[in-house]
């Protein structure tokens, strides 16, 4: 064997080696930024803590996800508009936001902003959340939930007319 194919095979697998070093560093450093990207698109904290400060935005009209989040960037709202584009896309908020002025602040999460920026959805969750009660008041519930077990609703009238006289009786004694 000649000298020259040892060193050339050395070489060969030294140079194979340095590939798949470099390609496994490379998958690495993929799984570890999509990790972390996914792990932030639902856990991404505020800018600032506590009170934060208020920023007028003007989202122009017709401008796309990711120049709103180069926007909200700009003023420091964000830390990153490529993951406020992957918030949007993944959140209810998708395709929802409007263009306008909001009032914005550093305290507020990603998607805080998007609700505010989405005032139609944000008007339909109040809606339904004020319906939310009376649709309950109005529907009888045929058993009702207290002290670990289930009670009919007779059995909770009867407390409730035992409470309210208890209420009467002491009234009575602190009028005296």
């Amino acid at each position: 064997m000649k000298i020259s194919t040892l060193i050339s095979g050395i070489l060969n697998f030294i140079v194979r080696a340095v590939i798949v070093v470099i390609v496994i560093y490379g998958v690495k450093q993929v799984c570890i930024t999509a990790y972390d990207y996914g792990y932030r698109i639902y856990s991404e904290p505020p800018m600032a803590e506590g009170e934060g400060i208020d920023i007028v935005v003007t989202v122009p009209m017709g401008s796309s996800v990711m120049e709103t989040g180069e926007l909200l960037k700009g003023y420091g709202l964000i830390r990153d508009e490529k993951l406020f584009y992957l918030q949007e896309r993944f959140s209810d908020y998708h395709d929802k936001m409007e263009p306008g002025v909001y009032t914005l602040n550093t305290s507020m999460t990603a998607e805080e902003m998007m609700a505010a920026m989405s005032p139609s959805l944000s008007e339909e969750a109040t809606e339904e959340d004020e319906n939310a009660p009376a649709a309950a008041a109005s529907s009888e519930p045929a058993e009702m939930i207290g002290a670990g077990e289930a009670m009919e609703a007779d059995e909770a009238e009867d407390i409730e007319d035992a409470e309210d006289e208890a209420e009467d009786t002491d009234e009575g004694e602190d009028q005296d």
